[in-house]
């Protein structure tokens, strides 16, 4: 990729190995090295506008998962002519199952990143409600250790500081 932020999707996915995993709004590939992933992912399928994306579902996934930052490398139309952001992240090397288990997310979400289970697939603290974590947006590499790849992230409308924002 250059240096603009502007690609047809086939600049942007040459030399890139598409994978059969898919999510609902993006299509992933595998860079050439083996060390990251790109997804070109349709902006329009879970947010209502860009800059929403830009804050909800970039910044406060890098802050919450640093471990599986998101970098935008620009901006394109899918195949179906619709507006997607281009996103590379590390890629994650997962033992089988990739996917943990239900209980494995509730464990890691409470346990060890200390939230509060709201529902099948939503936790919440006081700043951040993350929705969307079922096993097909984690990872589990061979130490048995989780990875949110894909998460749906919005600051907590609970929390009364952000009334003024």
């Amino acid at each position: 990729m250059g240096n603009n932020s502007w690609y047809d999707v086939e600049e942007a996915t040459k030399n890139l190995r598409l994978l059969p995993r898919k999510g609902k709004e993006s299509d992933i590939y595998l860079e050439e090295s083996g060390e990251s992933i790109v997804k070109i992912t349709d902006i329009g399928v879970f947010e209502s506008s860009v800059l929403g994306f830009l804050d909800n579902r970039i910044s406060l996934h890098n802050f919450i998962f640093p471990e599986t930052f998101y970098e935008l490398r620009g901006f394109c139309l899918n195949e179906q002519n619709r507006f997607c952001a281009i996103l590379k992240q590390p890629f994650i090397r997962g033992t089988k199952p990739l996917e943990p288990t239900e209980n494995e997310i509730y464990n890691y979400m409470t346990k060890v990143r200390k939230f509060t289970y709201v529902k099948a697939g939503t936790y919440k603290s006081d700043n951040y409600v993350i929705s969307d974590l079922y096993p097909k947006n984690f990872i589990k590499d061979n130490k048995g250790m989780l990875f949110c790849i894909d998460p749906m992230i919005t600051l907590n409308p609970e929390n009364r500081q952000y009334e003024n924002i």
